[in-house]
């Protein structure tokens, strides 16, 4: 061991190690285990008898060496994973080398004063030396335990440690002592998994038990009974147990309290691991009492008790225990599991304490259980003292759960206590991404409750924290478009003045999103969206642009933009390029069901004012096609079906529709069934008992009772026609185009009847009274019936 932290290969060999360790692309992360924990550091086996007073330079070896053992021992404390274990061997290994050096510096001191050693001397040195060899070692094995299983250092500092023994064992035979490094040995090589070689490397130690006066031979043989156990213990837990039990009453080790503490523990876990074979009662529970009775660390217990749960779904964790049991199954199983399980034995998470609320808290969020989530975070903020930090994390934690369940539901109360939640977030959390974050999703939820003028006043309110936030800015330029629309419309701005305003605000919108491009590419595309629709304005007016807009957005979010540009060029009254754009397009394209149903009205009402183009009206009819197979709700379904109607598209209202009455459908429908097949006019009867049950269901709708009457009027039934005309003139405001042709239907029924002169009298008061007549073809109908009435 001469010059050991000079020249030992081993201590080259750290070097390469750490820097194994040390690498940028290693996971150090502590390692979520549950391995077993069954290593004892035998401290006794690191203490020797002082033979004889020495040199003062030498003396100072034995409290290096104790600082060392004591170096040993906190790193066999630590958890397998934490990143400290290195720096702890580092330190160990300094304070060896400085007492191996010490070693040598006396060796050489007495060489040059009296020449060849004594055997007092020469036995000294040595029993230092291999002192310092076995600290060594373990130090090595101890950093392989704290190395996780995937990591390839693991298996360096094992075989460091290999090297140190079985160098330990040849340089020192004749030293009694030096017999610990087969002890070292095996446990190295159980650690590895070599456990024939830990056994044969084990088994001349336990060949003899030593007399007790003999402490050293004792705590050798000790030393290895346990480790032969331990190796029974992956191999034979049953066997393992019962020496185990045997050996506690043993005079060698009756009275030696930290040698029957290992027995004690390895008599645990060997019946923890011969219960999880058989999870049955008996089994379970006298694994449990085994461990309340050995020295294992509470939490460690409580490890091994969870297993022992899940594998026998017994419950076995006592009500004092629950808190931490809770931290620990949450941090065993995924959310799910875990949270059924608490379920089962925690129905009241009351009971819980601050942490554990938290921590369950936390897994039920993660399973989608958002309200008791909410409930458990709730309960903890009001356990919590208002200057202990954790009540943040609860507050944030609450308002966070709070506004995912707003999104999965649309509960009121919910998104009141979300928003309330977010704006104490906003104010009190100590972090500004924390309240940035919280600031931005009030923002949100305020939009779409109370909307974008609300939300705009809650960034306003806050504009210091939210004032360089693009999301922030996008709402805020929203709300600005929309109250210029507004004044526009409702002339509280000149057209001059908005022009500038528009442009001044299309500007700093750019500017915003060159900004927004770098960060969030969501929101640089909604800006890009709000650009192209100020483009396309009448205050600005620049069509072109605004589809390049349009592009940019389409390029950027991945997404179409086609229902934009569809309100594009509805709003520029080009149903030509209209057409172009949605001709080949299928009714399941990018474009929703309101944007389909408003396409067909926009194409509809162009035809009407065009006089019924026949051009317009056959695209409005195909593209209502597309937009009746985008699976458009009820009340779009009737707007199409009412558009196909004033384009008098009877047949293809039919094909659409049926032709048969729908009993469970919206009234509505129905009304346009009885309308498409009058105006079809192949069955005037069947469209005539459709409308009779359409006013059955609608007695108050003049356009029902129109149609009805029409159809009696068309099978010259013309005293129930009479009836009906009479009833729309009742419903609606005199001198509308629905009133007026309730009126002219009217006269026209009663001259059927050969009641002329009623005709006339109807005719003659109601055009007196209204002379005027918005529709020129009705009125050219009235005047009409009118003058042949007049004729003798």
């Amino acid at each position: 061991m001469t010059n050991m932290g000079q020249n030992h290969p081993v201590q080259a060999r750290l070097v390469s190690i750490l820097a194994i360790a040390n690498r940028p692309d290693m996971n150090r992360a502590p390692a979520q285990s549950t391995a077993v924990l069954r290593v004892a550091l035998i401290l006794a086996m690191l203490s020797f008898i002082c033979v004889c007073p020495v040199d003062a330079q030498v003396k100072q070896v034995s409290p290096l060496l104790d600082e060392a053992r004591q170096v040993a021992m906190d790193l066999h404390q630590l958890p397998v994973g934490d990143d400290r274990a290195s720096q702890l061997l580092t330190h160990g290994l300094e304070l060896l080398q400085l007492a191996d050096k010490l070693v040598d510096d006396h060796l050489d001191q007495l060489g040059a004063a009296q020449g060849p050693l004594s055997k007092q001397d020469r036995n000294l040195t040595r029993l230092q030396q291999a002192r310092i060899a076995y600290v060594t070692g373990e130090m090595y094995r101890l950093t392989a335990m704290k190395r996780t299983s995937d990591d390839p250092t693991r298996r360096a500092y094992l075989d460091s440690a290999v090297i140190i023994f079985s160098e330990m064992r040849s340089k020192f035979a004749s030293i009694q002592d030096a017999e610990l490094a087969r002890v070292g040995l095996a446990r190295c090589y159980r650690l590895l998994g070599e456990l024939d070689n830990a056994s044969k490397i084990i088994e001349p130690l336990l060949r003899q038990i030593p007399d007790r006066a003999d402490a050293s031979a004792s705590n050798l043989w000790r030393a290895a009974v346990i480790e032969s156990l331990e190796i029974l213990l992956d191999t034979e837990p049953d066997k393992a147990m019962t020496q185990a039990i045997k050996w506690i009453d043993h005079p060698s080790f009756v009275s030696q309290t930290s040698w029957l503490r290992s027995l004690k523990r390895i008599e645990a876990l060997a019946a923890v691991a011969l219960a999880m074979d058989n999870p049955k009662a008996p089994q379970v529970l006298l694994a449990v009492d085994r461990l309340r009775e050995s020295d294992l660390p509470a939490a460690v217990q409580l490890q091994y008790m969870v297993q022992l749960e899940l594998a026998s779904n017994i419950p076995v964790v006592s009500p004092q225990q629950r808190n931490d049991w809770v931290l620990l199954l949450v941090d065993t199983l995924d959310a799910k599991q875990a949270v059924d399980r608490i379920k089962a034995q925690v129905p009241d998470p009351s009971v819980l304490n601050v942490r554990a609320l938290m921590v369950y808290g936390s897994a039920l969020w993660q399973a989608g259980e958002l309200p008791v989530a909410v409930d458990c975070f709730a309960r903890a903020m009001r356990m919590i003292d208002d200057v202990d930090p954790l009540k943040h994390t609860a507050a944030r934690w609450y308002a966070q759960c709070l506004y995912q369940q707003v999104i999965t539901t649309d509960n009121p109360s919910i998104r009141i206590r979300a928003r309330a939640a977010l704006s104490r977030l906003v104010q009190t959390h100590p972090s500004r991404a924390a309240r940035l974050e919280a600031l931005k999703q009030w923002v949100s939820l305020e939009q779409s409750d109370e909307g974008l003028a609300s939300a705009a006043t809650v960034i306003a309110q806050h504009r210091d924290l939210g004032g360089d936030d693009v999301y922030l800015y996008y709402i805020t330029a929203s709300n600005q478009w929309e109250q210029l629309k507004e004044a526009v419309s409702s002339g509280r701005i000149k057209s001059d003045a908005s022009v500038t305003v528009a442009r001044e605000l299309l500007d700093q919108t750019a500017r915003q999103t060159s900004l927004a491009i770098k960060h969030d590419k969501q929101i640089a595309g909604g800006l890009l969206q709000l650009q192209a629709r100020m483009c396309a304005s009448q205050m600005i007016q620049e069509p072109t642009r605004a589809m390049t807009l349009l592009d940019e957005a389409e390029q950027l979010l991945g997404e179409s933009q086609l229902q934009l540009r569809t309100l594009f060029l509805i709003q520029a009254d080009q149903p030509d390029q209209l057409w172009e754009l949605l001709k080949d397009t299928h009714g399941d394209a990018a474009l929703s069901s309101q944007a389909w149903t408003l396409i067909v009205d926009s194409l509809t009402e162009l035809a009407l004012r065009r006089g019924g183009d026949v051009l317009l009206v056959e695209r409005a009819s195909e593209l209502a096609i597309k937009a009746w197979n985008a699976s458009p709700s009820t009340a779009e379904r009737i707007r199409i079906a009412q558009a196909l109607v004033k384009l008098n598209k009877w047949e293809l209202c039919l094909t659409l529709l049926g032709p048969d009455l729908i009993a469970e459908t919206h009234p509505q429908l129905n009304l346009i069934i009885g309308q498409a097949l009058l105006g079809q006019g192949q069955d005037i009867d069947h469209a005539a008992k459709v409308l009779e049950h359409v006013v059955k269901q609608m007695p108050d709708s003049s356009d029902a009772h129109l149609w009805l009457a029409l159809a009696y009027a068309r099978s010259q039934r013309n005293q129930q026609a009479a009836e009906h005309f009479r009833r729309v003139r009742t419903l609606q405001k005199p001198a509308t185009v629905t009133w007026w042709q309730a009126t002219l239907g009217l006269a026209q029924a009663l001259t059927a009847m050969g009641q002329n002169q009623a005709a006339r009298q109807i005719l003659q008061v109601t055009l007196t009274l209204y002379p005027v007549i918005g529709d020129d073809a009705l009125a050219n109908q009235l005047v009409e019936l009118l003058g042949r009435l007049q004729k003798p």
